[in-house]
């Protein structure tokens, strides 16, 4: 009598668990991408869980697609010789308006990391590029109309939906004067920690904003950083009542049902937020002062003034306030680029 099973040697894996295997392989969850950066290995490894479930995801539409197509591939490695055709055809679908240019590339990026491709290699794949107007995803702030109270929130705290507002809970609420004694507490301690270490970031880039007094404790951001939010806007004084109102290790917002998450417009919040504190913190252009020298023109130009490029030729930001925005949704002070390429429109 034969065994079915592991054991059995007419026993194969299917390319969706080869895919699992491989990408398992790749984990580095809670590692600095800067880090392996230097060491080379970031193409070889996912450090975000998020990141992880999203190229899951893509290379099980890539694996379907083969073993619907061509059936006769049963490994992961002959499957390689169909990525070119499978991203041909969803770029094609990208043409026909089917789906996103950012679908495309977050599957060839997925695929990339599956094989280990490098942007040098001869087989890397170019998606289409995308463009600001094709964007529509969470773009209208309009539209969030079924908890008022709930989107001003967002505005108010560029809290992102499902890993940061959903699960705020009472007592996640802090104010600059005891961030500035958590840092002096951290300066004086000898044999920092990790975690000592990160949580001295947070209070160092929270402490940036000192015209500020209310602040949001968000434990666990985009890719398992701390940070601490700066509140800002007009419901300043609503959102400090609401967090804290609500008991500590309680919900903020148990009462909101899962649809109501489901659709805010988290985009358009976070930008809306963005833009208050841009507004707060930005320079007239003019006034800026011109510190560099261009060596081919030899006209002055300010080394503190960002020129935009492409579909937003023509504007210009001001870099101090670009950084204070980045650091207030959680990105580092020098992401000025990132700032203006998602969140400048509503600027």
């Amino acid at each position: 009598m034969s065994c079915t099973g592991y054991k059995d040697k007419k026993y194969h894996k299917n390319l969706r668990q080869q895919t699992v295997d491989v990408l398992t392989e790749k984990q580095a969850f809670g590692k600095s991408r800067n880090h392996l950066k230097k060491m080379g290995l970031a193409e070889d490894k996912i450090t975000s869980v998020e990141t992880y479930r999203t190229y899951k995801k893509a290379c099980f539409r890539f694996t379907d697609y083969v073993e619907k197509n061509h059936p006769e591939c049963t490994t992961l490695k002959k499957a390689r010789r169909y990525i070119t055709e499978y991203l041909d055809m969803r770029t094609k679908q990208y043409q026909d308006g089917k789906i996103s240019a950012d679908t495309v590339k977050t599957e060839a990026s997925a695929l990339h990391k599956l094989y280990t491709v490098k942007p040098e290699d001869k087989d890397f794949y170019h998606a289409p590029a995308m463009h600001r107007e094709d964007i529509k995803r969470s773009r209208n702030a309009d539209t969030d109309i079924n908890n008022p109270e709930l989107t001003e929130f967002g505005k108010g705290t560029g809290l992102r939906t499902f890993k940061e507002l959903k699960v705020l809970n009472g007592g996640d609420y802090t104010t600059r004067e005891k961030i500035q004694i958590l840092a002096n507490e951290l300066k004086r301690k000898k044999n920092l920690t990790r975690g000592d270490h990160d949580q001295l970031a947070a209070c160092k880039a929270a402490l940036r904003f000192t015209d500020k007094t209310h602040f949001i404790v968000v434990k666990n951001g985009k890719g398992g950083k701390l940070r601490y939010a700066p509140i800002v806007g007009p419901h300043t004084d609503e959102i400090v009542k609401k967090v804290k109102e609500t008991p500590v290790g309680q919900k903020v917002w148990g009462s909101a049902s899962h649809t109501t998450f489901k659709y805010m417009n988290e985009h358009a919040n976070r930008a809306e937020y963005a833009a208050t504190i841009y507004h707060e913190y930005a320079r007239p252009i003019d006034e800026i002062p011109k510190d560099k020298i261009n060596r081919g023109s030899g006209k002055a130009y300010s080394s503190q003034v960002y020129y935009a490029r492409k579909d937003m030729k023509g504007r210009c930001f001001d870099k101090c306030a670009l950084g204070m925005v980045a650091v207030a949704l959680g990105h580092s002070y020098d992401r000025v680029h990132d700032v203006v390429s998602h969140y400048a429109y509503k600027f």
